[in-house]
């Protein structure tokens, strides 16, 4: 990314099994090669998941960087051309680790940067049969860290049950989201917590927010297999959309 005029920069977090346990922010100066750190949380097992760079102005130039953490922090890092430093943007808890990268959009309605992800990890052998709860997650970055989960809507998974031979979901319908975002809970209706987890970043098709989950069955990390959902929602509210989004008996009407 590009921080300023003439200066380019590689961003990536330092990942799992990293010396020291903590999570860090590392930045790359493409045209010398210099390293510059940032650090942001401890550990133990703990590393700073993929990052999105983003320009919160007009200029193109990036100055901020979102990221989670294995232990379940996501981390909003500023001051990137000049004297970076972390500040917490939501912790979602040490059972709910975040593995994918966030999403990074604003709301053309009301100018307000959201921040999009999901929990989970599939790492070892111990992720395999780890049945917590997994959250999916819309926040509204208002300036004021951390986040307070207090003042997020929560988005349940109404129904859970066969259509045309396919397995299909219905959510919330919500007009507007919480103060602050919204979150739903991977819990299945039906099934209860079967170890569902987004491993993967969110996703925009045209006005739809693409989310998608992993459901593993094998206990053999090497050879992994399972189920999940694609699930389709309103980003700005976290609802259900307006109209229908899948085609379920492929008879090329979204009916």
């Amino acid at each position: 990314g590009q921080i300023s005029d003439g200066q380019w920069r590689v961003f990536l977090g330092n990942g799992p099994n990293g010396s020291g346990g903590g999570s860090e922010l590392l930045m790359l100066d493409v045209a010398n090669g210099s390293a510059t750190v940032v650090s942001a949380g401890t550990g133990p097992k703990n590393g700073l998941s993929g990052v999105n760079a983003w320009a919160s102005t007009t200029s193109g130039f990036v100055d901020t960087v979102y990221a989670g953490d294995l232990l379940g922090n996501m981390w909003k890092f500023t001051g990137i051309d000049s004297s970076p430093s972390s500040s917490l943007l939501f912790a979602t808890g040490s059972s709910k680790p975040i593995s994918a990268t966030p999403l990074v959009a604003r709301n053309p309605a009301t100018l307000e940067t959201w921040v999009f992800f999901g929990t989970g990890r599939y790492l070892n052998g111990d992720d395999v049969t780890n049945k917590d709860v997994q959250t999916w997650y819309g926040l509204i970055d208002k300036g004021t860290l951390p986040i307070s989960a207090a003042n997020l809507r929560k988005t349940d998974i109404l129904n859970e049950g066969p259509v045309s031979g396919r397995t299909v979901r219905s959510i919330d319908a919500y007009a507007t989201p919480g103060i602050n975002g919204w979150y739903m809970d991977l819990k299945s209706p039906v099934n209860g917590a079967e170890g569902e987890r987004m491993i993967e970043p969110n996703f925009f098709r045209g006005l739809a927010l693409i989310g998608t989950t992993r459901i593993p069955e094998s206990t053999d990390v090497c050879s992994p297999s399972g189920k999940g959902f694609t699930m389709a929602i309103q980003p700005f509210t976290g609802g259900r959309l307006p109209q229908t989004f899948f085609d379920i008996n492929k008879d090329r009407k979204f009916d």
